[in-house]
């Protein structure tokens, strides 16, 4: 049976992706917008895990995921400063519809080793695509797949943090080898203490704490389809205020 997840940490969530996604459109100079926005997406992977742990029924989530996340890419296509239709670029649902396959793969790898190499595989398939297909990108490649198999495999809070800096260490250094940039040691600390350029999405880690404290209270159901239809449905709107605008 599916465990409650407090309604409160996916409401904060929603809110902060919407803020994002008003900077992205409206305010591309404005870092507090994306700032702010680095919350929701710790938050959407804890909760794919803890979805996948507790579900009832895996195999109607996964296929709400991958309506959804067809459903999502018309709309997705024009997130971009300009509003301008992208074709490569894949929705953050089609992520998480990886990120729920190497799930399912790590929890069936316990009795078949050999499906833990198929797992792997598609955890690095975003960024081999990418790199030999620079315009082809799918939400945050194997970072955003790591960072849910990090919540569903580690409990503790404490190694959970740790491997949360490590993930995240992976996806900045990871970014600068599939762009091919220069790695300096300088380059590396600056980024790190700034938080900024590669190293923007440590901002993130603010939402460890938040999801720990909303962990403690009681559960409230959220509406099933809530988030499924706020994801395309409010980018939809922004993307059309902003041709009306514009």
């Amino acid at each position: 049976m599916e465990k409650k997840r407090n309604a409160a940490i996916i409401y904060i969530a929603l809110i902060s992706m919407l803020i994002d996604h008003i900077g992205v459109l409206f305010f591309p100079a404005e870092s507090l917008f994306r700032s702010i926005g680095r919350l929701a997406f710790p938050i959407f992977a804890w909760s794919l895990a803890q979805g996948f742990r507790y579900s009832s029924n895996r195999s109607a989530y996964f296929k709400r995921l991958l309506l959804f996340a067809f459903i999502s890419q018309v709309p997705y296509s024009f997130l971009n400063p300009g509003a301008i239709f992208e074709l490569y670029g894949f929705n953050q649902l089609f992520q998480f519809v990886l990120s729920f396959m190497v799930l399912y793969l790590y929890e069936e790898g316990k009795n078949k080793k050999s499906l833990y190499l198929l797992g792997a595989c598609l955890v690095f398939l975003p960024d081999l695509v990418e790199y030999f297909y620079p315009l082809f990108s799918i939400g945050y490649g194997s970072y955003g797949i790591m960072l849910s198999l990090l919540f569903y495999m580690v409990q503790d809070p404490y190694r959970q943090a740790l491997g949360y800096i490590l993930v995240s260490l992976y996806g900045s250094l990871s970014t600068m080898f599939i762009y091919g940039l220069r790695f300096s040691p300088s380059f590396l600390f600056q980024g790190i203490v700034n938080m900024d350029g590669l190293f923007f999405q440590w901002r993130s880690i603010v939402a460890l704490p938040l999801i720990y404290l909303t962990e403690r209270l009681p559960g409230r159901k959220i509406p099933k389809y809530l988030v499924y239809w706020f994801y395309p449905v409010h980018i939809a709107l922004l993307v059309l205020l902003y041709k009306t605008l514009y």
